[in-house]
């Protein structure tokens, strides 16, 4: 980089999209994870479902009434168009793996979300419909895409702050990497000590909350009160 000043970069909306990535290959697998229209519903529905229900309640009850029913909270609209997404790219899947299990039960299952949804739905009483199915990948998606977002954004934050943790944390990873062959396991995973120490001490620090500026800032010299990452 040419540039010697301070430079403002926009990072959570970058490790937002690579979580909804990394997410979507395990809830929805290979096949739609990639698709573009599938990860902005991902993404975008629980930013809208909490700002919708923030209008929601700033409403008393019979303004809550003809707002909800005369579409008159944008949000709240957005997050219906979202879950008819959700329906449109799911439920054909469901439909599928239903039909080829019925020729072929013995036939290897998919790792997925969609399929432990599947088999761990009721079948009766009443049964789970194949809709309801596809919506709750929504809700699936809201309890890990954003809070582990935050947690990494937060954890790039403190690197940035902190370039004496570098050398330790790089030494530990390559060290793994050369002694599992370059194979992630959750084996592995658990070798990585200084890493998960560094993480969970990002996270006591600075909790579920993105306080800082979404920036980060490139400078030869020290750091600025824009990277300063002090609670």
């Amino acid at each position: 980089m040419d540039n010697k000043d301070w430079t403002e970069y926009v990072l959570y909306p970058k490790i937002l999209r690579i979580v909804g990535l990394l997410a979507g290959r395990a809830f929805v697998g290979p096949g739609l994870n990639r698709n573009e229209e599938w990860l902005d519903a991902q993404v975008r529905y629980t930013i809208d479902l909490f700002m919708g229900a923030v209008k929601v309640r700033s409403y008393d009850s019979i303004s809550k009434f003809f707002a909800l029913n005369f579409h008159r909270i944008p949000e709240v609209n957005q997050v219906h168009a979202w879950q008819a997404i959700a329906r449109k790219h799911i439920v054909p899947i469901i439909k599928e793996r239903m039909k080829q299990q019925a020729a072929d039960p013995l036939a290897p299952k998919p790792a997925d979300m969609i399929q432990w949804v599947m088999e761990a739905a009721p079948k009766n009483e009443p049964p789970l419909s194949y809709k309801t199915q596809a919506e709750l990948q929504l809700l699936i998606g809201l309890a890990s895409i954003h809070t582990t977002s935050v947690a990494s954004t937060n954890c790039i934050y403190d690197l940035v702050h902190r370039p004496e943790h570098w050398g330790p944390l790089k030494e530990e990873a390559d060290r793994i990497w050369k002694e599992e062959n370059g194979i992630i396991t959750k084996t592995t995973m658990s070798k990585l000590v200084k890493i998960d120490s560094f993480m969970k001490e990002s996270q006591r620090y600075n909790a579920n909350n993105l306080s800082r500026s979404h920036a980060i800032c490139h400078h030869p010299g020290p750091p600025s009160s824009k990277s300063n990452l002090n609670p």
